[in-house]
């Protein structure tokens, strides 16, 4: 197991440090700017996805609206950008 230390700062919030523990052991092929990078990009996503699924009731993208899942998750694709559903 390899593990990444993270430290995330956020304007408003307290500076915080993560353990990522991941299985990816080569620092070369995996960087750990690279592994912090999609870490923080999914769990801005999943954030972005809790803040959509009260408005909208959202039920699993199936094949007939992947067009509109991949339409609205883009805005979530940078672990700054902040989700204003309307």
């Amino acid at each position: 197991m390899r593990v990444i230390r993270v430290t995330v700062t956020q304007p408003g919030f307290r500076t915080r440090t993560l353990a990522l523990v991941t299985t990816l052991l080569d620092p070369v092929a995996y960087p750990a700017s690279e592994v912090s990078a999609a870490y923080l990009r999914r769990w801005r996503i999943e954030l972005c996805l809790d803040d959509l699924k009260p408005s909208s009731a959202l039920r699993p993208c199936a094949a007939k609206a992947r067009t509109w899942c991949k339409a609205n998750f883009s805005r979530c694709s940078s672990p700054t950008t902040s989700c204003a559903w309307s």
